[in-house]
């Protein structure tokens, strides 16, 4: 159980605390706070494996395995050196660390896990020298000043964030095995270069596919090709980078949008990337009055199911169709709006079918937000905590 302190003036101990803690926090240099503060050991790139029984350690964290160590426990570890400098990560059991990363165990009188979460706040980057290689030097680490409670609260709050950082990781788990399901099925529910059925059929269908184009299926537009008058609000204006979301900050006036487009997305058409980033699309979920950008094609599906529509664009066949009649050697890249038209696509004869492949991805992007969501709460619990539970 937990309380919040409300009568503490100097700032010696934290705002949330766990019930029965009341002793203010002692100020120690990080180097008092431990028994072993230093870094690791060179190790040659070629004995470093994509797996092996012992994981190595850089500076930017996990470098890769390999078949002997040289420390054992629990440790935290420090970035060094890299682009990460001051990152930290938390190794159990044995391990080898490099001498870009810096190996910390608690003393007798303190907790390894709390000092990780601890260490984790200070934005230890920070102390880095400023050299086009930054880096941290363990003299320099070892003086700074930090205030810790005693053993065993720091044992407390240690387990806490130990827990949390456990359940976040278990979800990030699940978030990568939905992604994987997802990736596999749109490989094996559509069918690959060469063949008209896929790999993976829905119970009591069959049959070869349709082979047409994307312009027999769908009337295809591009966006506006004028440099937009932005307005503080008005009619959302998406671009390429808001592919993922259909979300916008940037808006024109509803005059510019009745100017420009007499042919805009509404619900069920489909939006694609064409410059830069090209073949990403996404289906419009929303009534609101949207316009876009040259970077982006809109689909307006006719003779096909728009769910199935939007997940058959990222198949082998369309893919490579798209990029076949990308202009590579534009800076962006694009691919003209007339090229999408004749990109080869297969279809099922069937409209239920189509219909249930549609409905089958669209529940498992449904799971993938919510994965991302509950992640993403927990990732915010977790911050919100550390502000709170450290001084």
């Amino acid at each position: 159980m937990m309380a919040t302190n409300k009568t503490v003036t100097i700032k010696n101990c934290p705002e949330v605390r766990f019930k029965g803690f009341t002793d203010v926090w002692k100020q120690f240099r990080l180097g008092e706070l431990c028994s072993e503060f230093r870094s690791g050991e060179f190790i040659k790139a070629e004995k470093i494996t994509s797996s092996g029984d012992y994981p190595v350690y850089g500076g930017n964290g996990l470098r890769g395995y390999t078949d002997t160590y040289n420390h054992d426990g629990d440790f935290a570890l420090i970035g060094r050196q890299g682009a990460l400098c001051g990152n930290m990560q938390f190794s159990y059991g044995k391990a080898f660390f490099t001498e870009h990363a810096v190996a910390v165990k608690a003393n007798n009188s303190n907790d390894t896990s709390f000092l990780y979460h601890l260490f984790g706040t200070m934005n230890l980057g920070q102390y880095s020298g400023q050299s086009a290689q930054p880096g941290l030097a363990v003299g320099n680490l070892i003086e700074i000043e930090t205030l810790v409670p005693d053993k065993t609260e720091q044992a407390q709050i240690g387990n806490f964030f130990q827990n949390l950082d456990q359940s976040i990781a278990l979800h990030e788990k699940k978030l990568i095995q939905i992604q994987n399901l997802k990736k596999a099925m749109l490989e094996k529910m559509f069918p690959k270069v060469g063949s008209k059925q896929p790999e993976i059929r829905l119970k009591g269908f069959s049959g070869d596919w349709e082979q047409t184009t994307l312009g027999e299926i769908a009337d295809i537009y591009d966006g506006t090709h004028q440099t937009p008058r932005y307005t503080s609000s008005g009619i959302m204006f998406l671009s390429v980078e808001n592919i993922v979301s259909l979300q916008s900050k940037k808006y024109i006036s509803e005059e510019d949008f009745e100017n420009d487009f007499s042919v805009f997305p509404v619900r069920n058409d489909i939006l694609m990337t064409r410059i830069g980033d090209i073949g990403t699309a996404n289906i419009v979920n929303s009534d609101e009055k949207l316009a876009y950008y040259v970077s982006l094609a809109l689909l307006k599906p006719k003779k096909v199911n728009p769910e199935y529509l939007v997940k058959a664009i990222s198949s082998e066949i369309v893919q490579k169709g798209i990029w076949r009649r990308t202009l590579h050697i534009a800076f962006p890249k694009k691919i003209n709006k007339n090229e999408i038209n004749n990109v080869e696509i297969l279809v099922p004869m069937c409209d239920e079918e189509q219909s249930k492949i549609g409905q089958f991805f669209k529940k498992l992007d449904e799971t993938l937000v919510l994965q991302q969501q509950q992640l993403q709460t927990l990732k915010n619990l977790k911050q919100a905590f550390l502000e709170k539970m450290f001084v």
